[in-house]
């Protein structure tokens, strides 16, 4: 599978499709503009551009396989979670 594309809500997409969360999760949330997408699994909000960047580039990098981890999609175990651990919280 290819790399994902670069964005926080491709990010996201990319962690729903993989099944690693669900679009029930509380990552998931609302961009605002009508779209869909994930700021806070990305640490849009919070964090860093530069950290920012390591996140998405980490997940579209990741395969499936990377990007689940346990209780995943309903209850991921977000310490498990690699990728996101790359902004400095969970």
């Amino acid at each position: 599978m290819p790399d994902a594309e670069r964005t926080a809500e491709a990010a996201c997409w990319r962690l729903v499709d993989c099944g690693a969360i669900s679009v029930d999760d509380p990552m998931f949330e609302d961009f605002g503009d009508g779209s869909t997408g994930a700021r806070a699994s990305t640490g849009s909000r919070a964090s860093p551009t530069s950290y920012r960047s390591l996140v998405i580039n980490c997940i579209a990098a990741s395969t499936c396989d990377q990007l689940r981890v346990d209780g995943s999609p309903d209850a991921p175990n977000r310490d498990q979670m690699y990728c996101l651990r790359l902004r400095g919280v969970n």
